[in-house]
């Protein structure tokens, strides 16, 4: 009867379809957000869907916050100014908690990247020592670092002053890459065939030749005779010459990966990992990988007390929830703009803030 949506900002095409249907069914919707928050870009965050809410949703009444809890003035302010250059953004009063403290903001220009973590070891050193902040109130942000390309530098910069510091990773991160997350795809069918998620992408993965002109045909199919994706795929499985726009090469991909899966059997209890692990072994091709994803599931496995594979499946991400902001006490920390999304700390680093990088090639 009544659907509370958290951070409206950042849904997405797909999930503002599903909220507007279950409204069409009867459902009654609550939703927070803040268009100036939608940060979420990598998949497809829709900041229109809280800009239109009130007219997607009519009779509607809107409940404005108009006091930020969090920020400074002078650092609401500098927020407010970057927010304010879209121009379809809703203008909205906001006025910081306590009108005393201003806050400070300083932008530091460095040559490269080095000097940059040369300079932000130095300012993280006088932080600590000389005004008396403690290192884990201490984040440094980067909009993205893969590889750790970023990270790398300031870490070593921080050492090298003697200052504790510590990376927060995304601990879903092993399953990220492609062999990761076919291993996951494998995973998800040995529990249930009929996972159309796990089809498409492990179909999409792994250079199968099959392209979106073939997909879209088999969606089509479904559509059109309200069957599901998995079942569109078993029947081209069993009859492929009634297909004849789509290619072989789906029929025989499905039955390589059914074969693959039929090989390992269903896994017991006491061997559950051991099994993961065989798997692994044929789908990973890089070793460290292979041991991150192992270390992963049994690091899942032992916080989500999970028994069987679909109970650890079901804990991945509900066990990992929080772990993606977890700071270590007593070290800075060094995350990405995504994960520090929430937290507070007294004194924030804005790194890598120059030109395709924030914010961003596009």
């Amino acid at each position: 009867k009544y659907v509370v949506i958290d951070e409206y900002q950042d849904l997405n095409a797909c999930d503002l379809s599903v909220i507007k249907s279950l409204a069409a069914l009867g459902s009654e919707i609550y939703c927070a957000g803040d268009d100036d928050q939608s940060i979420y870009g990598f998949r497809f965050a829709n900041p229109e869907g809280i800009r239109r809410f009130t007219a997607d949703y009519n009779p509607s009444t809107p409940l404005e916050l108009d006091i930020c809890q969090r920020c400074c003035k002078e650092i609401l302010d500098y927020g407010l100014y970057v927010a304010k250059q879209d121009p379809r953004r809703i203008d909205k009063p906001i006025r910081p908690k306590d009108e005393v403290e201003r806050g400070v903001v300083q932008v530091l220009r460095f040559l490269n990247q080095n000097e940059e973590a040369e300079g932000i070891a130095e300012l993280c050193f006088w932080l600590i020592n000389f005004q008396g902040i403690s290192p884990d109130e201490i984040l440094i942000l980067l909009r993205t670092d893969r590889n750790n390309q970023f990270s790398n530098p300031l870490r070593d910069a921080l050492t090298e002053k003697g200052i504790p510091v510590g990376t927060v990773s995304n601990p879903l991160e092993p399953l990220n890459h492609e062999q990761g997350r076919e291993l996951l795809c494998l995973l998800r069918l040995a529990c249930n065939r009929e996972d159309h998620l796990a089809w498409r992408t492990i179909l999409d993965l792994g250079n199968r030749g099959i392209g979106m002109q073939t997909f879209s045909e088999l969606y089509e199919i479904a559509r059109r005779n309200g069957i599901k994706f998995s079942g569109v795929l078993q029947d081209v499985k069993r009859h492929p010459n009634r297909f004849p726009r789509i290619e072989n090469r789906v029929a025989q991909k499905v039955i390589e990966i059914e074969n693959f899966l039929n090989e390992f059997g269903t896994p017991k209890t006491e061997n559950l990992i051991e099994w993961i692990e065989a798997i692994a072994n044929k789908v990973i091709n890089d070793e460290e990988e292979r041991r991150e994803v192992l270390a992963l599931f049994m690091r899942v496995r032992k916080l989500g007390e999970a028994e069987s594979l679909e109970e650890l499946l079901r804990a991945l991400n509900v066990s990992l929830g929080d772990a993606e902001q977890e700071k270590e006490k007593g070290k800075v920390a060094i995350m990405t703009m995504h994960q520090a999304k929430g937290l507070s700390a007294d004194a924030v680093i804005v790194a890598v803030a120059e030109d395709e990088y924030i914010p961003g090639r596009a």
